[in-house]
């Protein structure tokens, strides 16, 4: 789960079903009364959620086959380096924020 640092009312989190491997991450406005369908169909789980604090429509995945990045708010996601390794936790340099880091068991 992932909380908008600039509005606390707007939530993110994966739903799993591994019986049938479907994922997707869901996104709730209100507070996590009503939740929709943010990233539909993923191909796989995703074990960690950054929003850039001082960009909140850049959004981190870290996926168990890499990470993936939108910068438009979820319209559009890139996946990038790091392919099929599970990315556990993701955290971006208070210094620099254009750095991110990937951690990985």
């Amino acid at each position: 789960m992932a909380i908008d640092p600039a509005d606390p009312s707007v939530l993110y989190l994966q739903e799993t079903d591994d019986g049938d491997c479907y994922w997707a991450l869901l996104r709730s406005t209100d507070g996590g009364a009503n939740w929709s369908t943010f990233w539909p169909s993923l191909e796989t789980g995703v074990n960690a959620l950054l929003i850039d604090p001082t960009n909140t429509a850049v959004i981190y995945a870290g996926l168990e086959t890499g990470f993936c990045k939108t910068a438009d708010g979820g319209a559009t996601w890139q996946c990038n380096a790091l392919q099929n390794i599970s990315v556990t936790t993701l955290a971006l340099d208070p210094g620099d924020p254009s750095a991110l880091y990937a951690g990985s068991s």
